[in-house]
């Protein structure tokens, strides 16, 4: 469900209500739920409303403390394994091919996504939760294809204008197996932090911090294990009703067995959003990411250095359902250079994704 982000008039505060108050009638449970959390974070005009939501909120969280979800995605890509552009990767010691560079590298795969949450809400405003996600990436190139399983706990603090979220989990995933090859399967432990506030101007500021720690089955591959920890902040400005400007600004940082993979990244970015009267929502938005190794690549005297440029666009429509579900198409067309040739690639990845909560 998509949302304006501008300040609220009373009368629209009034409908979102009534909308509610609608869905939760009908068994619609988690619209009305997602709508009144939408309210309690954008109706900051009204800061008296604040605890009749959360009273409401939590109401709708004990009569249905369980919830499921399901999502799945097509996923064209113009080079689905990340081919390189460059026929021949030059090192200091030989040269090798790599390749027809102008080969065909298109493919396709399907992301599917099972979850389920139990959440208590404790006291209005607080909540507890628990949940599992079972997913599965089936792709043309079976070398791609994974299955992955998260269990999560977490807590969730939400008031007027603002949410602050803490989430740990821990993460499996599983590749195809091949005769006489280790195993790529790995897990991981790791915990989410999160925050959003409604300023006082009508932007919206977030931020968030991640931590995982990933480690591999395989000692064969334990040069790729580690800590990966990413920060990231974004702002929000509405420029109308029906439009808005997002600049984000993420810094990662991995510290991997292996120096040579070992990374400290910053990348930049801004999307504009708009949702037309006929209901058509479209963005478009544009990123840069500039990566660093800390140490010489092998076979060669230098270390890794990445430049990734990324134009994106999404569409979506609110009159365009699926059993109550909007799908969404999304591009990214992504320039990925690299002065180590077997990470210099050029890629379209297109998404056709559809999710269902209930």
């Amino acid at each position: 469900m998509t949302l304006p982000a501008h300040a609220l008039e009373p009368q629209e505060v009034i409908a979102n209500l009534t909308r509610a108050q609608a869905d939760a009638r009908a068994g619609k449970k988690e619209n009305a739920y997602d709508r009144l959390r939408w309210l309690l974070f954008t109706d900051t005009d009204h800061p008296t409303h604040s605890l009749t939501y959360q009273k409401a909120l939590a109401k709708l969280r004990d009569g249905k403390p369980l919830t499921f979800g399901a999502a799945a995605a097509l996923v064209p890509s113009t080079n689905l394994a990340r081919a390189s552009s460059q026929s021949y990767f030059y090192t200091d010691s030989d040269t090798y091919y790599l390749g027809d560079s102008d080969k065909d590298h298109s493919g396709f795969g399907l992301n599917l996504t099972l979850s389920t949450s139990a959440a208590r809400a404790y006291q209005p405003g607080r909540e507890i939760s628990i949940g599992v996600d079972l997913g599965g990436n089936l792709y043309s190139d079976r070398d791609l294809s994974s299955a992955f399983l998260r269990l999560r706990v977490g807590h969730e603090w939400y008031d007027t204008g603002a949410t602050y979220a803490l989430s740990l989990f821990h993460d499996m995933a599983q590749y195809s197996e091949h005769d006489g090859d280790p195993s790529l399967d790995w897990t991981a432990f790791g915990l989410s932090l999160s925050a959003a506030r409604k300023l006082a101007s009508g932007d919206t500021l977030r931020g968030t911090f991640t931590a995982s720690d990933r480690s591999s089955d395989e000692a064969y591959y334990a040069y790729r294990d580690g800590l990966t920890t990413a920060l990231s902040a974004s702002v929000t400005h509405p420029l109308s009703r029906r439009s808005q400007i997002t600049v984000q600004g993420t810094l990662e940082q991995a510290d991997l067995t292996r120096e040579s993979l070992s990374y400290r990244s910053i990348k930049l970015g801004a999307r504009y959003g708009r949702t037309t009267a006929s209901g058509l929502s479209w963005e478009l938005g544009a990123a840069a990411t500039l990566r660093s190794y800390d140490d010489t690549f092998t076979a060669l005297s230098y270390a890794r250095e990445d430049q990734v440029n990324e134009v994106s666009l999404g569409l979506s429509h609110a009159k365009l359902k699926l059993r109550d579900t909007s799908p969404m198409l999304s591009c990214t067309l992504r320039d990925h250079g690299s002065n180590v040739a077997l990470y210099d690639y050029h890629a379209v990845d297109c998404a056709l994704s559809f999710r269902r909560d209930f």
